[in-house]
């Protein structure tokens, strides 16, 4: 499950926010991509929609790996 919430986040960052792809890797942290906390929950919310999963606001920051946002987000369901 987590490589494929992490392949969408990636769709999601390349496809509508024009991040490079080779950039996007599982210890990447958002804030070297120039993605803003309005951007993650933005990704979140579709990320909640579309896996049934819920996210805790607190356990969204661009101050973390992707990774450890996916960790935090199924550790909460």
């Amino acid at each position: 499950m987590k490589s494929k919430i992490f392949e969408r986040i990636r769709e999601l960052l390349v496809d509508k926010y024009y991040v490079p792809y080779d950039d996007v890797k599982i210890d990447t942290v958002y804030e070297h991509l120039d993605i803003d906390s309005l951007t993650l929950l933005e990704i979140f919310v579709i990320l909640d929609k579309e896996y049934k999963l819920t996210s805790s606001n607190s356990n969204i920051s661009d101050e973390i790996t992707i990774g450890q946002s996916i960790d935090n987000l199924l550790a909460g369901n």
